[in-house]
C-alpha cells in the first residue's frame, strides 16, 4: 500500500491530460477516496466515474461497454504480484483501452516489468512514476513492416522467386 498520496504535480498532470472533451466514463482504482478522485471529478464533472479498490477490481464487471479512461493507483502496492499482474492484464484487455498507472516508491515493480504489459513511461514525479497505456499507440510500427519488404505490386512479374 502506498505510504502517502501522489504528489500535487502528478495530480495536476493527470487532471490536465484527461483530454478535451473529458472522457464520459472513467474508472478510478484506488485504495480509498484520494485527492486524485476529487481532482478528476472537478475536471470532468459530467463523467460517469466509478471508484473501485484494487481488491474489488478482481470481481468487478464493467458491463458491455469499456471505460473511456482508467486511472489506477495502489494496485501494485496493495496486491500480491500475481493478482496485480492479472489486474493489469484485465485493465488493458477488458476494462479500458486507455489507462494511467501511478506507481508509488513502495512498489517493487521495475520499468521492464511494466513495459512488458505494453505500458509506456509518461513521467517521473518526485519518487513516483507514471505509466500510460493506449491501445491506439502502444506498439511502434517497425521499419520492416511496410510494402518495400512485403507485397509490392510494382515489382510483381519482375522478380522470379
Amino acid at each position: 500500500m502506498a505510504d502517502a498520496a501522489p504528489p500535487p504535480d502528478l495530480l495536476d498532470y493527470l487532471a490536465d491530460n484527461l483530454g478535451d472533451p473529458p472522457p464520459a466514463r472513467i474508472l478510478l482504482v484506488a485504495e480509498d477516496e484520494t485527492p486524485l478522485a476529487a481532482r478528476i471529478r472537478e475536471r470532468a464533472p459530467d463523467a460517469d466515474c466509478l471508484t473501485l479498490t484494487p481488491a474489488e477490481m478482481d470481481d468487478a464487471r464493467v458491463g458491455e461497454q469499456a471505460f473511456d479512461l482508467a486511472i489506477v493507483t495502489d494496485l501494485l502496492e496493495s496486491r500480491p504480484t500475481r493478482a496485480a499482474a492479472q489486474g493489469l492484464g484485465r485493465l488493458r484487455d477488458i476494462y479500458s483501452h486507455r489507462f494511467w498507472l501511478i506507481v508509488s516508491p513502495a512498489a517493487d515493480w521495475t520499468n521492464a516489468d511494466l513495459i512488458g504489459y505494453g505500458l509506456k513511461r509518461a513521467g517521473h514525479f518526485a519518487d513516483w512514476r507514471l505509466y500510460r497505456f493506449n491501445i491506439h499507440d502502444y506498439k511502434d510500427v517497425p521499419d520492416w513492416l511496410n510494402s518495400r519488404y512485403w507485397a509490392n505490386p510494382e515489382r510483381w512479374g519482375q522478380e522470379r522467386w
